[in-house]
């Protein structure tokens, strides 16, 4: 009977450290998404893909990011559409945070763009911080930010998305690319945040919730 109660404390024992050990190291509430088109629909991702082909645009290194439409916009005929889509240029899949391009078209027909793809320097894309790493970070901002505290978001889940940050040299002919999490609450577009990803360091924080 003595074997038999130290068994039982033995698995007491056992079962809190393990429970106590499972919550030290669970993984926040926090993902990586890697679609950063978050103001863009499906349907309006079918109609820009759509867009593209029928004018045999590439999208090569392009991400789509939005799409908006203006109808009988100034000057123009009668009944005529206008449509933009917004594009990231991306490396080797990931977006540059900072970059855009403009595809323009008049009742489906493609007129021009605004924006130019970028000549960057090679980079490793291999990211340095972890998503709990990214986690503790923001969060640390979001617990003294009072503006999130008021909103009853300091401790939300939080949506990230890694990728790249361009920063052109003295006469901008290229551009060096430095890693980046875009970081905000899941769902919101604010409070938000670029933080570096070899450092860790932010390299912007907006709090500003509309």
């Amino acid at each position: 009977m003595k074997n038999l109660y130290l068994l039982l404390a033995a698995i007491i024992v056992c079962a809190a450290s393990c429970k106590k050990n499972q919550v030290k190291n669970a993984m926040p509430c926090i993902s990586r998404m890697k679609d950063t088109s978050v103001y863009l629909t499906a349907a309006d991702r079918a109609k820009a893909l759509k867009l593209f082909s029928d004018n045999h645009l590439s999208l090569t290194d392009r991400i789509i990011t939005r799409l908006r439409t203006e109808v009988n916009g100034p000057g123009s005929p009668p009944g005529a559409v206008f449509l933009t889509v917004s594009a990231q240029v991306s490396y080797k899949g990931l977006p540059i945070f900072n970059s855009g391009i403009a595809y323009y078209f008049e009742n489906g027909v493609y007129t021009g763009k605004n924006g130019f793809p970028l000549d960057v320097a090679a980079i490793d894309t291999t990211p340095h911080q972890s998503l709990k790493q990214v986690y503790d970070l923001f969060s640390a901002k979001l617990s003294k930010d009072t503006v999130a505290i008021n909103k009853g978001i300091n401790n939300a889940c939080i949506t990230a998305r890694y990728g790249l940050y361009y920063i052109p040299n003295a006469d901008n002919t290229v551009y060096t690319l430095r890693k980046a999490w875009f970081v905000t609450p899941s769902g919101l577009s604010a409070p938000q945040a670029f933080i570096w990803d070899d450092d860790g360091s932010f390299m912007s924080y907006y709090s500003k919730i509309f």
